[in-house]
């Protein structure tokens, strides 16, 4: 096809050009020029006018992007009439010339060809410069009937919010089944996250999206029915103002269209409830508590082989043949556990099934019960006393006592023929081995008559040994052990074993509760006085000093408020003075002891050393029982009124937006949207051709004058955006003209027109 050159007859279809009125043009012809890269110009034959009409065809090269234009000669009418043809080439394609109508609005008066067999009317140019009122005709819109209104967009719009809402309320719902559930592992809990965040996002996405349909159908409202002149900057933002954030700070959008830019808004700020909603659920400790079966601990006197781990005894044979057992003292293991309990002042840790448990353990145990002395008793405490410092002799005497325990033998006791009715004091230093004891502790101290009085009296107490049954709780909270006693029952008084009993489980188990009972008095006998030493040198002063010869200095009990008076000693004492200043020591004492007296310290270091023993598996052997077993987790909480308040804006700001939506689409009558071919269905004045330089191509930035020129719907006769007119009216309708800034915009065109020549770039 290459340098061959065909002449087709011009389909009726194709425009024509033509002279002003009643000119008959000639036939004509497309050429088609299929020659390489080549641009001709076409000619047509002339009229039979006195002056020859000038023609100007438009070759359009799209390879380099060229335009040639040729003239031809005028002919003479009453007003010139410019025709514009383009020849299309393309590469390795046929080249037509193709006149096009430079408007799409018919005028009155027509021209006909004298060779055409439609008979088709050709709308004559509008001048450039015409005046605006010529222009634009009745700027004020006209009323016409509905139309219809296209289902889709209205449904899709409802439908948005519909969905939207659902969405809103199945994340309510999702979150509140949540609340207090367990949080599982990373997959689960990430997943709980992902199905919050995907409720947000299509509530988010279907709110806007039903907001996008009220603001497109809004726009076109406003557009349509506002006789406002608009220039094409503002244009370009209200067609994105929903979409592109920046378009809302147009300030002349913001002016004269001042609902539409709020819905713009709200399209935009819709998404914030969207980021706030998520967050709603949240993660807090809390505890799981399961009951099941374990094995505690528990103290066991009375099981096969039992008392033999607390008591050492020797069996012996009568003469009789009767087998007895000889009580000798505690085992190593009763002494050592009494001893650090004493000690600290607590019960030692205990065995525990889990590190959050609580349980409940029975048992029957021994317990020391204190009582202040009956006046016989502390007649005898008090003369023992006596009896004890008046004993020591030589250069150290004891001068004032202030302390004194020990285990009376009561093997004569009622005999007033004896000294101190028959009792007599078990040595401190007790030996294992067979003696005449008993079960009890006589103590005599001096104490306050009231605290810090400087003024002492002398009390005595006994404390006794009992069978007990005791129902403790034992909880355990990460590790740490709490032990209450839920109750105590004290029951009948242990005696000290006689040799004489036959041997029995009976006996050993009396045997293990005095050895019980030997370890606790072995940390209580003893005494606390003021000592004096002779001088050395006849001349010299004596020597003052305190003693302690008792292990209870070795226990909580040293810090108990009967022994105050022995630490801030009487004035008229040879070491004491009157200051009741407590130094940082004792101040630790007293703090260990809780500043209780002895007889409730001695009933507390009893009952405490009893549990401790449940810190050895060979003296509490293990038992099944119900456990509580509490374990530290994580649930899911909710904050609800968040998410509603959050949502419940949303909603309401879209059921306004959707109503302002619904009421466009009954002004209007009919669907819009922003779509290419809407906007150029309003865009049919050929004006907009002239207005934007062939240059521009859909580029930006937009020249400055193009930008500011203003716009405005209009009415028109005959053409209109669709066969039936924009607004329903047979043969009429309504459709953007260029109405604004004329002469400005003129010049500058003209200016960016050069330019556009200069560099090649045509019209």
């Amino acid at each position: 096809m290459a340098g061959r050159r065909t002449s087709y007859p011009m389909s009726s279809n194709h425009y024509v050009p033509m002279a002003n009125h009643n000119h008959e043009a000639s036939d004509l012809q497309d050429v088609i020029e299929t020659k390489d890269q080549a641009k001709e110009s076409h000619y047509f034959p002339k009229t039979d006018h006195d002056q020859e009409t000038s023609y100007t065809f438009h070759a359009v090269e799209m390879e380099d992007q060229r335009i040639k234009s040729h003239d031809f000669p005028k002919t003479s009418h009453d007003q010139d009439t410019s025709y514009a043809f383009h020849t299309i080439e393309m590469e390795d394609e046929e080249k037509r010339p193709y006149p096009i109508r430079m408007d799409s609005l018919q005028s009155v008066h027509t021209t006909k060809s004298e060779h055409s067999e439609t008979g088709r009317s050709h709308s004559a140019i509008r001048p450039f410069d015409t005046q605006e009122e010529v222009l634009v005709g009745n700027s004020e819109p006209s009323t016409h009937p509905h139309d219809g209104i296209f289902w889709r967009s209205p449904i899709l719009m409802g439908g948005n919010l519909f969905i939207g809402i659902i969405a809103s309320i199945a994340h309510h719902v999702f979150y509140r089944c949540m609340v207090g559930k367990q949080v599982g592992d990373d997959f689960s809990q990430q997943w709980t996250l992902r199905y919050g965040t995907t409720f947000a996002f299509v509530s988010q996405v279907c709110l806007v999206s039903s907001v996008g349909f009220a603001y497109t159908q809004w726009l076109w409202k406003s557009l349509y029915h506002k006789d406002t002149k608009i220039s094409v900057n503002c244009l370009d933002a209200a067609f994105v103002a929903d979409t592109s954030v920046i378009s809302i700070l147009n300030t002349e959008m913001l002016w004269k269209l001042k609902l539409g830019s709020l819905l713009a808004v709200v399209a935009w700020t819709l998404p914030i409830g969207s980021l706030l909603t998520p967050g709603t659920l949240y993660v807090v400790p809390s505890t799981k508590s399961i009951h099941t079966h374990a094995n505690v601990s528990s103290l066991d006197m009375y099981g096969p082989d039992q008392p033999a781990r607390f008591t050492y005894s020797a069996p012996i044979n009568a003469t009789d043949g009767i087998q007895n057992e000889l009580f000798l003292g505690p085992r190593t293991i009763i002494t050592r556990l009494s001893t650090a309990t004493a000690t600290q002042g607590e019960i030692l840790p205990i065995n525990a099934p889990f590190s959050n448990a609580t349980y409940d353990v029975q048992f029957y145990g021994p317990i020391v019960k204190c009582k202040e002395a009956d006046s016989a008793t502390a007649t005898i405490i008090q003369s023992l006393r006596d009896e004890s410092v008046a004993n020591i002799t030589g250069s150290i005497t004891e001068v004032a006592n202030y302390y004194y325990a020990f285990v009376p033998n009561l093997g004569s006791y009622g005999n007033s023929s004896l000294p101190n009715n028959g009792v007599t004091v078990i040595p401190q230093s007790r030996l294992q081995q067979p003696q005449n004891a008993s079960n009890e502790l006589w103590m005599g101290y001096s104490r306050y008559t009231r605290s810090k009085s400087f003024e002492t009296e002398n009390h005595y107490t006994v404390c006794t040994l009992h069978n007990a049954s005791y129902n403790i709780n034992i909880n355990f909270e990460e590790g740490i052990q709490t032990v209450t006693s839920k109750s105590l029952s004290v029951l009948n008084s242990v005696p000290y074993p006689d040799i004489n009993t036959p041997a029995s489980n009976s006996l050993m188990v009396q045997h293990a509760y005095s050895a019980y009972m030997w370890s606790i008095a072995d940390l209580m006998v003893g005494t606390m006085g003021i000592f004096q030493a002779a001088p050395a040198a006849t001349g010299l002063p004596s020597t003052y000093f305190s003693e302690i010869t008792t292990q209870i200095a070795h226990t909580s009990l040293l810090g108990s408020s009967d022994l105050d008076a022995f630490f801030e000693r009487k004035s008229n004492d040879p070491l004491g003075n009157n200051n009741t200043a407590v130094s940082d020591q004792r101040a630790q004492d007293i703090s260990l002891a809780g500043n209780a007296t002895l007889e409730e310290l001695v009933e507390e270091l009893a009952w405490n050393v009893t549990c401790g023993f449940m810190n050895s598996n060979l003296l509490s052997p293990p038992v099944n029982t119900s456990v509580l077993s509490t374990t530290s987790i994580n649930i899911y909480a909710y904050h609800c009124s968040t998410l509603l308040l959050s949502y419940g804006i949303a909603i309401f700001v879209a059921l306004i937006a959707n109503s302002l939506g619904a009421y466009a689409y009954h002004i209007n009558g009919r669907s819009h949207n922003k779509s290419f071919s809407a906007i150029l269905a309003a865009t049919r004045d050929s004006e907009f051709g002239r207005l934007l330089p062939g240059g521009v191509r859909g580029k930006i930035p937009l020249p400055e004058w193009v930008l500011e020129t203003q716009l405005r719907f209009v009415d028109v006769d005959g053409g209109g955006v669709d066969e039936c007119g924009m607004g329903g009216k047979k043969g009429g309708g309504r459709e953007f003209r260029v109405v604004g800034m004329r002469k400005a915009y003129e010049a500058r065109r003209k200016d960016d027109l050069g330019a556009h020549f200069r560099r090649g770039d045509g019209l």
